[in-house]
């Protein structure tokens, strides 16, 4: 206890409006927003950190009828509604603040203000010194002696105290004027009207001559000027009545006592329950342990306790002995750690400097490197030690200038790691192993595979989350902290090799508990060294065809903007918004879509609707494709060649999309269109070298073969089973003709159905997908499931299996939880009955295309890597550079491995093309 006792008062809702308005959009895994929540939980920490309280009371607004607002109807009337999203956090609020062992106050007819200036007045009898914390002005009235307010600046953690000096600095008046000043200004954001015509300078002024309102309006006469005067004369009721209800309650009849603040473990063990539930990984490490002996009340929450810390033994390693001895526990324990110090996150572009690993959960070793050495160097200098002496030469001009640098042959290389990195009875652990087993490989060395990847694991567990940090998955599985003095020591990232085999353990009990074990063996862990040899091999670009195309396509740009600015009669800014709404909106009055907080919307779906009947609208579209298209592609990708392969690589990421589709980046070359003319364009740049062809092997239909699978439905299943074209057939049910008859645009628009009904779509999203009228799509889509029933069964029973295990899995058990069919919000619901319908059909379409790349990689690329290369995987497509002169022979194997790859009741088809360049292939 401090010698002077502390009360520290909390205006609830005031700081959790502050904290969602200011915090990023945060949620759970299973969709419950927790913005707010996170934010008041950080201004608790910092409150018990900073004022070391003796007791907190926080205030509450009750949800019933205020005193205020049966006096005045239209007190606070004109606020807007609170989100759906601060709502849903508003109880959870309350049983969050319980967890933090902190006490509550509530009192039905009187606002937290209230509560706030009736418990100060207590506390201060009571021998307090007591601390307000709140976001409204407000409260400042409640200042003087030994009563303090906080008033939140940014967020809730940062704030701006005031005394009664700094309110008569602010206002010009004492703090108990401060009801008087509002009576006089009003207060707009309670609705509270005070005088019209009276500014804040004419109160204050009015205030410091006759003290209070009652003062002004006794003395009426002495007031100037005249128009002054006479708003006070028409207004007098009206400015004691907004005076009243600017004052805050002193002696509201609250009854509870005020309780000291003593948190005991257990309040600590709820609260560690309760951030858990709310997934605030980061917040875990400020829970103090259990207090011991001479401790602090409230511990140094900031500092962690060791207990909580992650506890491996670090050793460095100096000589290759002590590399070999450290080498030979891996062997005899069978398994291996590993994380790698590099000088960039870029496996094809980074210096090794240094190797992490460890045989157990208890020791990790640090091996720092000589520089970058190479195996075919460390061989030059292993038979320059039999002469007694190594020079840089031995090393291939490693030194640069130091031409005769002596070289130490205790000098720890990477070689010494070559045994155990290519032994496959050593099991090897990671996080992120892709990118360790692309730069190991880079670096010459032979990886035989890993056992284990955290991070894969972890996303398998929740594929709904934007990152899988160690620190996060060592607070959740381990309950522990990652603490360092010098985290970003070599010694400290050593640590990591230890972590990774003691987060094994849970994250399989995990993976074992949702029966995902054959995705992560069968499916993620195997495609590893796949994708690392995709990412080394990278892609073959013409870079001048593609600075020809950029200044064309700048011509191009240009030419489409006059005719955008003949349309609408004047030049703009094309690419602002604002602009584009007062054209298209104001001036061309086009018809309007949605409308946000910047006006009207001008985006892609709003565009594409107004295209069929409004030919600028089309020019827009085109205008930002080929925009887009030459900065992200035409510009871009000759600057990512890479100096050392000549070749341009992307990475294939696989804990990045929700539905287990791979995702591509730096750069995407998933998104680059396919049916425009511009898109084609760019496609031509990716080529293949001299004796080489582009070859595309692509699933055809597999979504809808998946979708038969599932559903069981006679007429899908019969047409995939006798190699019929099915959206004839779906033409031929929907629009009820006889086959031989349908036409090309039926066919066309049957296509369309098939693929709105895998994802979901209404009615009206089909409508304007084929530009027809909305009940005339919902008719077809009711016509598709009366000849279709099968496929409106699977739909149902998935939607209510959804609803009630709140996720959805592929075949192959992969699962996504799908929160969003418990948001408040309608679209939010709407998007998550798409996705739940979807996910199955999609995810297992992308695991079957995994499952491909692993076989191709395995049965052909392994034993004939100079014939054939894996280039890229589109969607439903894998791109190959294969020698001309066994073009035949691997496009009919690979066709076969990939319709082979999963059994199925109808059977998987791969079509295959080839040409000079990914743009024109037959």
């Amino acid at each position: 206890m401090s010698d002077t006792h502390k009360l520290v008062l909390i205006d609830a809702y005031s700081l959790l409006f502050r904290a969602f308005f200011s915090s990023r959009a945060l949620s759970t895994s299973d969709g419950r927003p927790t913005g707010a929540l996170y934010g008041l939980s950080n201004m608790l920490f910092t409150l018990i950190r900073n004022e070391s309280p003796d007791a907190i009371i926080v205030c509450w607004d009750a949800h019933q009828r205020t005193h205020r607002k049966q006096a005045f109807a239209e007190y606070k009337a004109h606020r807007p509604d609170t989100a759906d999203e601060l709502k849903a956090q508003m109880f959870p609020a309350r049983d969050l603040v319980a967890a933090f062992g902190v006490q509550s106050a509530e009192l039905g007819g009187y606002e937290a203000d209230d509560l706030i200036g009736t418990l100060a007045r207590r506390g201060k009898a009571e021998g307090y010194t007591v601390e307000i914390i709140t976001g409204d002005s407000d409260q400042l009235q409640l200042v003087e002696e030994g009563v303090t307010v906080q008033i939140t600046q940014k967020g809730v953690t940062e704030v701006k105290r005031y005394d009664r000096e700094v309110v008569i600095e602010r206002y010009g008046v004492p703090p108990e004027r401060i009801p008087d000043w509002k009576g006089l200004v009003g207060d707009a954001s309670d609705n509270i009207p005070g005088v019209p015509g009276i500014g804040d300078k004419t109160a204050t002024i009015l205030l410091q001559k006759f003290g209070t309102v009652d003062g002004i309006l006794e003395h009426l006469e002495e007031v100037t000027p005249p128009r002054i005067k006479a708003l006070l004369e028409t207004h007098r009721e009206q400015a004691i009545f907004s005076r009243d209800l600017a004052t805050i309650v002193c002696d509201a009849p609250f009854e509870d006592e005020i309780r000291p603040y003593f948190p005991t473990p257990e309040i600590w063990n709820r609260l560690r329950e309760t951030f858990t539930d709310l997934e605030f990984k980061s917040l875990l490490r400020y829970i103090p342990r259990e207090p011991r002996e001479g401790d602090a009340l409230v511990p140094d929450l900031e500092a962690g306790t060791p207990e909580n810390a992650f506890a491996v033994r670090l050793i460095a390693l100096d000589t290759k002995d002590e590399v070999l001895k450290a080498l030979e526990e891996v062997k005899a324990a069978g398994v291996m750690g590993i994380v790698l110090d590099t000088d960039s996150p870029a496996p094809l572009r980074s210096v090794i400097r240094g190797i992490g690993f460890a045989a157990n959960k208890e020791k990790a070793y640090y091996a720092p490197l000589l520089l970058h050495v190479t195996p075919q160097q460390t061989q030059n200098l292993e038979r320059a030690e039999k002469e007694g002496v190594c020079s840089d030469n031995d090393l291939g001009g490693l030194f640069g200038e130091e031409k005769d640098a002596i070289i130490d042959p205790d000098a720890i290389t990477l070689s010494l790691f070559s045994d155990v990195l290519a032994d496959k009875a050593i099991q090897r652990v990671a996080h992120n192993a892709k990118l360790i087993e692309i730069a190991l490989e880079r670096a010459g060395l032979t990886v035989a595979g890993f056992a284990f990847d955290t991070q894969i694991a972890a996303y398998l567990l929740d594929a709904n989350k934007a990152s899988y940090p160690l620190s996060e998955l060592a607070a959740i599985h381990l309950d522990v902290n990652l603490e360092a003095e010098d985290p970003f020591a070599p010694e400290a990232l050593a640590s990591q090799a230890a972590l990774v085999l003691a987060l094994r353990e849970p994250l399989t009990v995990e993976i074992d508990r949702l029966q995902m074990r054959e995705v992560l063996e069968r499916v993620e862990m195997p495609l590893i060294p796949a994708l690392a040899l995709v990412e080394r091999t990278g892609l073959s670009v013409d870079g001048a065809y593609l600075n020809t195309l950029s200044a064309r396509m700048a011509t191009e740009v240009d030419a489409i903007a006059k005719q955008v600015y003949e349309m609408a009669g004047e030049e703009f800014n094309i690419g602002s918004p604002k602009q584009l709404q007062v054209v298209l909106f104001d001036k061309m009055q086009l018809p309007t879509g949605k409308k946000t907080k910047t006006g009207y919307s001008t985006g892609a779906d709003l565009l594409e609707q107004l295209a069929p009947k409004y030919e600028i609208a089309r020019r827009i579209i085109e205008y930002r494709e080929v925009s887009k298209l030459r900065s992200t592609y035409a510009d871009a990708l000759p600057k990512l060649i890479n100096p050392e392969t000549g070749r341009l690589h992307t990475s294939l990421n696989q804990t990045v999309t929700s539905t287990g589709r791979l995702s591509s980046s730096d750069p995407n070359l998933q998104n680059i269109p396919v049916r425009s003319a511009a898109g084609r364009e760019i496609r031509r740049a990716f080529i293949a070298p001299e004796g080489y062809r582009l070859l595309s092997c692509d699933y055809s239909q597999i979504e809808l073969r998946i979708l038969a699978h599932v559903t069981g439905d006679p007429a899908l299943t019969e047409a995939f089973q006798n190699d019929r074209d099915v959206h004839a057939a779906t033409a031929a049910r929907v629009f009820n003709v006889p086959l031989s008859e349908v036409t090309s645009d039926q066919r066309r628009q049957a296509k369309t159905i098939n693929f709105a009904v895998i994802y979901g779509q209404s009615g009206f999203a089909l409508a304007n997908t084929l530009g027809i009228e909305t009940k005339v799509a919902s008719q077809w889509i009711k016509d598709y499931f009366e000849q279709l029933p099968g496929v409106k069964q699977y739909i149902e029973e998935t939607m209510e299996s959804a609803k009630e295990k709140r996720y959805v899995q592929t075949l192959l058990g992969r699962r996504r939880y799908v929160p969003e069919l418990d948001s408040p919000n309608f679209q939010m619901r709407q998007f998550g009955e798409r996705a739940a319908v979807n996910m199955p059909i999609q995810g297992t379409a992308a695991d079957i295309m995994k499952l491909a790349m692993i076989d191709v990689y395995e049965d052909l690329i392994s034993e004939d890597p100079k014939s054939v290369r894996l280039l890229l995987q589109v969607h439903d497509e894998l791109l190959f550079e294969v020698r001309e002169d066994e073009i035949e022979r691997i496009t009919e194997k690979i066709r076969a491995i990939m319709e082979a790859a999963y059994t199925m009741k109808v059977p998987l088809r791969a079509d295959a093309k080839s040409g000079m360049n990914w743009a024109e292939m037959e």
